[in-house]
C-alpha cells in the first residue's frame, strides 16, 4: 500500500479517531431562554476535583451563554433519545427555548440557573473553570459542583462493566449516524 500526504483530508480523517461520548449541554441565556445542544468533543479532565471538558464552536448560543453566565449542565443521553439528541443540533434562533423545540424536559438544578435534562441518565452541574482557544473551537473546562443520576441504573451493586452495558452511550459517527454498544442507529430529526 502506498502512502500519500493527507493533510488536505485531515478533517475527514479525524472521524477515524475513537469517538467520544455524545453529551447534551444545557445553558440558560441572560435573557432566561433555555438552550440545549449536542457535543461530540467531551471528556473527563479530572476526578479530584471532578472536571469535564467540552469542545464548543464560538458560533453557538451555548458558547455565548457559558461565557455570559459561567455555568452549564452536561447531560449524558442514551439511545432512547437519539432523535431528540440529533434534533438538538439544529441551529435555532437565540430567542427559542430549544427544550420545547426538541421535546426534552428541563428541570431545576439546586445550584445553577442552567437546567438539568430529565431524559438524561446523568446531569453534571458545572461552573466555568477555564477556556482555551483551539482552532475553530473553544475548549471549555468546567468544575463539576453537583450531579444527579438515574438510581434505577446506578445501583451500589452494579459493576463498571455492567454499568457500561446498561447505559448504552451514544457516539457520533457522522450526520445522523450514532454508534451504540449494539450497532449503528440512524436518528430522525423530530422538531416539535
Amino acid at each position: 500500500m502506498s502512502k500519500e500526504s493527507v493533510f488536505s483530508k485531515v478533517e475527514k480523517v479525524t472521524y477515524l479517531t475513537p469517538a467520544s461520548t455524545v453529551v447534551l449541554v444545557s445553558t440558560k441565556g441572560l435573557d432566561g431562554v433555555n438552550n440545549i445542544a449536542p457535543f461530540g468533543m467531551f471528556m473527563m479532565a479530572s476526578t479530584r476535583p471532578p472536571m469535564v471538558i467540552v469542545g464548543v464552536s464560538p458560533k453557538t448560543d451555548t458558547h455565548k451563554n457559558i461565557f455570559d453566565t459561567k455555568e452549564f449542565v452536561v447531560g449524558i443521553p442514551t439511545r432512547n433519545i437519539v432523535n431528540e439528541v440529533y434534533a438538538s443540533g439544529e441551529n435555532f434562533p437565540p430567542e427559542v427555548d430549544e427544550f420545547i423545540q426538541v421535546g426534552l424536559t428541563p428541570y431545576k438544578s439546586p445550584n445553577i440557573k442552567a437546567p438539568r435534562i430529565h431524559e438524561c441518565i446523568v446531569n453534571l452541574d458545572c461552573m466555568l473553570a477555564w477556556t482555551q482557544t483551539a482552532g475553530n473551537h473553544t475548549i471549555i473546562c468546567g468544575n463539576v459542583i453537583d450531579a444527579d443520576l438515574d438510581d434505577n441504573i446506578f445501583t451500589d451493586s452494579i459493576s463498571s462493566i455492567e454499568l457500561r452495558k446498561k447505559v448504552s452511550e451514544l457516539y457520533h459517527i457522522t450526520s445522523n449516524a450514532f454508534l451504540t454498544y449494539d450497532g449503528v442507529l440512524l436518528a430522525k430529526k423530530t422538531i416539535k
